[in-house]
């Protein structure tokens, strides 16, 4: 695995991630619904990930892809699945390195909020916790567990909103998964230059590449069960339980 230096990595602090509340702000255009139906959020689903692998950079993957996760439970209003994150974050903490204390303060922020059903200043703790994430890894020059971290947000992101749309088309909620995103890091993986994130490598450039081709077009549903299933192999490269 190469080491990458500062100056190098293409940083993606700042980059929202597309999530519910993107969704709710879509248009809608005649038959097709551009906000979030009621029966929507029913399909979106935990993820089991593997936390028992000790692997810094894997461990990495599925810390952002349980931030990522963490923001849809809040829009979800779903304690119990944002219960369960807090708990598999705590548990990687250490593989993180300065996070213990991070998620220590979360979760005592955390609690009282569900307690007192305060939803807003809940989703706005686990933004935080992102862009907190990103900025501790850049600091401690970690360039490729923060590469691991933000492909684990934006993969776990896409492929859940993305689901979403699948069940749901509109050509207005398709445009919430059009980002540079994976520009960089397709590029960032690159970097890397480690055979064993090859396919997670492959799977970028090929959503990079449905990115650009698209310009500023919707996607059809064809490109959106195809963006689901570049994320789907992603995952599965580096998170199978």
């Amino acid at each position: 695995l190469a080491q990458v230096r500062s100056g190098e990595i293409d940083s993606l602090l700042g980059a929202e991630l597309p999530g519910l509340r993107d969704l709710r702000r879509a248009p809608r255009h005649g038959d097709h619904p551009g906000a979030v139906e009621p029966g929507d959020l029913d399909s979106l689903k935990p993820t089991e990930y593997n936390l028992t692998q000790q692997d810094t950079l894997l461990s990495a993957f599925v810390w952002g892809s349980l931030v990522a996760d963490a923001q849809l439970a809040v829009s979800g209003r779903n304690s119990a699945w944002l219960n369960s994150i807090l708990a598999q974050l705590k548990y990687l903490a250490p593989e993180m390195h300065r996070q213990t204390d991070l998620v220590a303060k979360l979760e005592q922020s955390v609690k009282p909020l569900l307690a007192s059903g305060d939803w807003e200043q809940t989703e706005q703790l686990f933004y935080d916790l992102q862009t907190n994430t990103d900025q501790t890894l850049m600091e401690q020059n970690r360039w490729n567990a923060y590469t691991l971290a933000a492909l684990g947000s934006w993969t776990q992101s896409v492929n859940q909103i993305g689901g979403l749309i699948a069940k749901n088309y509109s050509t207005e909620k398709s445009l919430v998964l059009k980002s540079p995103a994976w520009e960089s890091l397709a590029d960032n993986l690159l970097l890397l230059d480690s055979p064993r994130l090859t396919p997670a490598f492959t799977q970028a450039q090929e959503l990079r590449d449905m990115m650009n081709s698209a310009g500023q077009n919707a996607f059809t549903p064809e490109q959106i069960a195809a963006i689901v299933a570049a994320t789907d192999s992603i995952r599965l490269s580096l998170s199978t339980p």
